[in-house]
């Protein structure tokens, strides 16, 4: 898989107006699952949801592919989730994948998810409150947090590896979220 401590995910967001409710996917795709976006769109086939993530090829610096996955907390508008409080952190934007059939694969399978962050950009350097997270949805459809990654201070495109080799994970509904935690104010 390719692209760019447990926690159950219930209540994620704050308040009503950023309640999201993650719909069903109507795609179950199998491995490899690699997107580099390089068509300049989201694939709806291999994404199932995406909220207010932004698709450019622009706001990074050296970015490893033709087009980037910008996570900035704002809406489809470009307007913040919170308009009230700069200095609130809260859950931004999210992408998760459609359905990966992994009922055919086994914890031994060697199974990696990749992908390549880079905190600041072209935009602002994130707050030290902020961080990018992974979640996998395990058989029982429970997410569950795999990592989560604290802005550093680099202007470089940093690559990270997660193994997929727990036994929960290897069901005919596997999914990933990416999402971020942000403050708003700069």
């Amino acid at each position: 898989i390719k692209s760019g401590a447990q926690e159950f995910v219930k209540g994620f967001y704050e308040s009503p107006q950023q309640q999201r409710v993650y719909k069903e996917s109507s795609y179950t795709v199998r491995l490899p699952f690699k997107d580099d976006f390089s068509s300049g769109a989201i694939n709806d086939t291999l994404w199932s949801y995406h909220n207010g993530v932004y698709l450019n090829n622009h706001m990074g610096n050296s970015i490893p592919s033709q087009w980037i996955i910008t996570f900035d907390a704002t809406n489809h508008t470009y307007t913040p989730y919170d308009t009230t409080d700069r200095d609130r952190t809260l859950w931004g934007d999210s992408l998760v994948t459609s359905y990966i059939d992994l009922s055919r694969e086994n914890p031994n399978s060697n199974i990696f998810l990749s992908f390549y962050y880079q905190a600041k950009g072209q935009g602002y350097m994130p707050k030290i409150a902020d961080s990018l997270f992974v979640f996998f949805k395990n058989d029982a459809g429970i997410w569950e947090k795999e990592v989560a990654i604290a802005p550093l201070d680099t202007n470089i495109f940093l690559q990270e590896w997660l193994e997929i080799n727990d036994p929960k994970y290897f069901h005919s509904e596997f999914q990933i979220l990416f999402t971020n935690r942000a403050t708003l104010g700069y």
